[in-house]
């Protein structure tokens, strides 16, 4: 499918090189009563710039007409430039710290409750969202949006922000003195450092790994990454299954291993009930939240820098239409 696409929508593909572009063109022959409706710009090419700053260079010079996943700061400066627009639009991806409990696991400490509800308790996550232009997810308290079927934070544990609180965790589990730690990250870099900030106000030592997304999920699944700065699009699906089932159905990216999680959610993934759905699931997400295995953060607001003359509409599965953009 990577080396021969089909082109049977809006558009055709007429070459895909691998890795560095496809181009598209208009199909004159698409089926008019279709839902999309024929697309009005007649070429489009895709080209994958792994370099933020190149692709901002490209936008500036003319090279590029529209950029996706523009860092909020970036975007701010890029207002202040006459022939370029800013956009932003809420997404359907969550922010979150994902802790590793394992058995065999690289940090002894998080295997204790108290340890994992002292980092919940030592993270303000009020303070984190304004610097950012990120909107927090509200009101569900999980690694998932309230949009989403099943989501429900009723009778959920919650951890309102409490340094003190969380020294007292601390020393109850016999960290008075707190403890050392690798913490993760791949994006939002400002967001991973407050979050060692805050860790280490409280006693916890927190060293920063920043890499690329591929580096960190490789180190996660050979179980040896103790904090994960994550964050998850759940393939525009807007059910729980999409989210909460990648990082807690004891599957590759599950670094905890609940067996009474596991089972829960393959019940209700495996369901066309809803009621019962949702009933397995508020049991999951419970036992998630008084266990404490994750930070849940927010939900990312994106940003998309484009020419002035182009019109498009930003969705929160963030996928381009192309079949709906125009010029002015």
């Amino acid at each position: 499918m990577n080396e021969k696409l089909v082109g049977t929508g809006p558009y055709k593909v007429t070459e895909h090189i691998v890795g560095k572009s496809i181009k598209l063109e208009r199909h004159a022959d698409y089926w008019s009563a279709s839902q999309k409706p024929k697309a009005t710009v007649e070429k489009v090419e895709v080209r994958m710039i792994p370099d933020q700053q190149t692709q901002v260079a490209e936008m500036l010079s003319g090279g590029l007409d529209i950029i996706m996943n523009v860092p909020v700061e970036q975007a701010d400066q890029l207002k202040a430039i006459p022939h370029l627009g800013v956009k932003s639009g809420a997404t359907m991806r969550i922010v979150f710290l994902a802790m590793n409990v394992l058995p065999d696991g690289p940090s002894a400490p998080l295997r204790d409750v108290r340890v994992r509800q002292a980092i919940n308790h030592a993270i303000d996550r009020d303070k984190i969202r304004p610097g950012t232009g990120r909107r927090r997810r509200d009101p569900c308290q999980h690694d998932l949006l309230p949009s989403q079927f099943g989501c429900t934070d009723e009778g959920t544990k919650r951890y309102p922000y409490d340094p003190a609180k969380a020294k007292a965790l601390l020393a109850d589990a016999g960290f008075k003195d707190g403890f050392e730690i690798d913490l993760f990250g791949y994006r939002e870099r400002s967001q991973t450092e407050a979050m060692v900030n805050y860790l280490r106000a409280v006693g916890i030592k927190a060293n920063l790994k920043f890499m690329q997304y591929a580096a960190m999920r490789d180190q996660n699944r050979a179980n040896k990454a103790a904090m994960t700065h994550q964050t998850w699009g759940s393939y525009s699906l807007n059910d729980v299954s999409a989210s909460v089932s990648v990082y807690f159905k004891g599957i590759d990216d599950d670094s905890v291993k609940d067996p009474e999680i596991i089972a829960l959610l393959e019940k209700g993934d495996t369901t066309v009930d809803t009621a019962v759905r949702k009933e397995t699931y508020k049991k999951a997400l419970g036992l998630i939240a008084e266990r404490a295995y994750t930070v849940p953060l927010y939900a990312l607001t994106t940003y998309y820098v484009a020419a002035k003359e182009l019109e498009f509409k930003a969705y929160p599965d963030e996928l381009p239409r192309f079949w709906e953009m125009k010029w002015k």
